[in-house]
């Protein structure tokens, strides 16, 4: 469900901060339902990970 993103090449910790509130924001404003995780490592921020629920009625599936 979710596209492939191209690994960002950030220079300085300004632009760093810019592009992971920018990529949090498209990811909130494009998911109904869901998560969103994010990795660090060497006090770094490496990834941003994203989890979407699909949500189905159960009405239809009780129904015999």
């Amino acid at each position: 469900m979710t596209n492939a993103k191209p690994k960002l090449n950030i220079d300085n910790e300004s632009e760093t901060l810019g592009k992971i509130s920018e990529a949090i924001n498209a990811i909130k404003t494009n998911t109904g339902f869901g998560s969103i995780e994010i990795v660090i490592h060497d006090s770094n921020i490496v990834q941003i990970e994203q989890r979407e629920k699909i949500r189905f009625s159960n009405t239809n599936l009780n129904k015999k």
